[in-house]
């Protein structure tokens, strides 16, 4: 008996290449997961932040867009932690997990106080005072003898509200800038 040894020698070549033929056929593919970071802000002061857009997690590279509000009468001084700078907007590059805090100052302005020049009158305080946004400072008018005290009236470019303007004694809170306040007499 004669064996085949061709056609034995020919099957372990064909498996062979229906291994290989396998093998090379089965396609591969890489599992990349990309990196993804965590974006924190806080806030000091009074004001509030807009994040564009406004993930739980962003993406490696991302542009992400923050945007400082302040309050009434306060105003945006800047960026700090992870970040530092005073532009508004700033465009973030999201390249690890970030931690901003936007800072926000209160307004000051300056309070002075003056008479209408009636002699022997004055004002208290008598120096120019700096005083923040919405803050109720206490005047005071003294009416010298011979005269009435009417009112006091805010002169200039800022926001004066007075607690009661006919009174000597009274309050005044500013929230719109310096204001110059006048106490007014009239002869009697």
């Amino acid at each position: 008996m004669k064996k085949n040894i061709t056609t034995l020698n020919y099957a372990k070549q064909l498996k062979g290449f229906l291994i290989l033929l396998i093998v090379a056929s089965t396609s591969f593919t890489n599992s990349y997961v990309q990196d993804t970071y965590d974006l924190d802000i806080d806030i000091e002061g009074s004001g509030s932040v807009n994040v564009d857009p406004d993930m739980e997690e962003y993406p490696e590279g991302s542009e992400v867009e923050i945007t400082a509000i302040p309050a009434d009468g306060w105003t945006f001084s800047g960026w700090s932690d992870d970040v530092t700078s005073t532009d508004n907007p700033l465009t973030v590059i999201m390249d690890d997990d970030k931690d901003i805090t936007a800072t926000f100052i209160i307004n000051t302005y300056l309070l002075t106080l003056q008479t209408d020049g009636t002699e022997g009158a004055s004002v208290s305080p008598s120096d120019p005072v700096t005083v923040e946004h919405g803050e109720v400072t206490d005047i005071t008018a003294t009416t010298p003898a011979g005269y009435n005290f009417t009112e006091w009236t805010a002169i200039g470019e800022g926001t004066a509200t007075f607690g009661d303007p006919t009174l000597e004694t009274t309050t005044v809170t500013l929230t719109g800038g310096d204001a110059t306040v006048q106490a007014n007499y009239l002869q009697t």
